[in-house]
């Protein structure tokens, strides 16, 4: 789930103004509406910070994945919430940057925590390299459309993990209580 979602995210950082451009917004307007993912993503880590303590850390990385798929929706059926689905967006990332590193820890203890987390964090580094790449070959060769596709097909892909990992986790941790 974290490959998967790191590779989303290198797709749009890369890829974000090509894509508002062909939403129907000008150079200017996709820059400065993507200017609203930082402030985003600082607003919903101190949302986590706050009432995120309330409910096990695998509840937010769902929510935040879930966050993305449903901003990445907005903006591939080409509605005209750019702006929301941009806040959204960059409010599901914030989430889930936290939870790439509180949901190992929670599920599997601080013991394993280092030698897990730097496996997960060498396959998504990897696919953060590559993702772009993949990105751009399929927006020259075959469309908009299709690079949009992809990116919303392992969004669809992300929240289904992330669903699947919160059920396992919360079974999981029940158990052991």
């Amino acid at each position: 789930m974290i490959t998967c979602e790191m590779a989303i995210v290198a797709m749009m950082s890369v890829h974000m103004h090509t894509i508002l451009q062909s939403r129907g917004l000008s150079a200017t307007a996709a820059v400065a509406l993507s200017a609203l993912i930082g402030p985003s993503q600082v607003a919903s880590r101190l949302m986590e910070l706050t009432i995120g303590k309330k409910w096990p850390p695998y509840v937010s990385m769902a929510l935040g994945v879930a966050g993305v798929a449903a901003a990445l929706g907005l903006i591939i059926f080409g509605t005209d919430l750019n702006t929301p689905a941009l806040i959204i967006y960059g409010a599901g990332l914030g989430v889930v940057s936290i939870t790439t590193g509180t949901v190992p820890l929670a599920v599997f203890g601080p013991m394993r925590y280092p030698l897990l987390m730097g496996r997960l964090r060498r396959i998504s580094l990897v696919m953060q390299a590559i993702a772009p790449a993949i990105g751009a070959w399929l927006l020259t060769q075959a469309g908009m459309n299709a690079l949009l596709s992809f990116i919303g097909a392992l969004s669809v892909l992300c929240l289904l993990v992330a669903v699947y990992l919160a059920r396992k986790c919360h079974s999981h941790i029940k158990l052991k209580a």
